[in-house]
């Protein structure tokens, strides 16, 4: 009985060792991510500089999902986490990815005119790239089968409650300019809005 004592307290003290163990042993063999590579994990964001058997190391991003700022922390993550909580890897191997954004703004508004705006405003940030955009998300859906994506950008319109609407960006980018793109966006909306 002493030795089956023993060995429960031993599993009980080290169960965290062996879950980080596990969770390296999945990772290593799924490869979710590699270095360099942004991820989520819960409320955790950020960029992968180290990884471990035991721990996976991240710059934060962020604040919120929106954000595309590194806030200046590392962070530790036991990599016990990748087994009960899913990964999401925001870093694509392509040149160009398509990224989205949302305005909200008040009914009161005149949100129908700032929705046309706005659509103007992404269309100039993006003409320069747009052509080669399209061209690397062709090539992206027809490697993996997928319906091709349109490149030009869109704004939809979402109301999330009375009174309210957001207007959802979605434009193609450069895969590791997300943040730039959408301030040069918002800064030539912002810029031509009405005093």
């Amino acid at each position: 009985i002493s030795m089956v004592a023993v060995a429960a307290a031993l599993v009980i003290a080290t169960k965290e060792l062996i879950l980080c163990f596990m969770g390296g042993v999945l990772k290593g063999s799924t490869r979710p991510f590699e270095v360099g590579d942004r991820i989520e994990i819960g409320d955790l964001r950020g960029d992968v500089v180290d990884t471990n058997m035991f721990t996976t190391t991240l710059h934060e991003i962020g604040p919120g999902r929106r954000i595309h700022q590194y806030t200046g922390r590392i962070i530790e993550v036991p990599n016990s986490l990748f087994l009960s909580t899913p990964v999401i890897n925001e870093t694509s191997r392509q040149k160009y990815v398509l990224h989205t954004f949302t305005v909200p703004m008040d009914m009161e508004q005149d949100w129908r005119q700032a929705s046309q705006r706005l659509l103007d405003s992404a269309n100039r940030v993006s003409r320069d790239y747009l052509g080669d955009a399209t061209k690397s998300l062709s090539s992206m859906a027809k490697k993996r089968g997928v319906d091709i994506p349109k490149a030009e950008p869109r704004v939809a319109w979402h109301f999330p409650e009375a009174g309210k609407v957001d207007l959802v960006v979605r434009m193609p980018v450069p895969s590791f300019s997300k943040g730039r793109v959408e301030q040069d966006v918002l800064r030539d909306f912002f810029g031509k809005s009405p005093k």
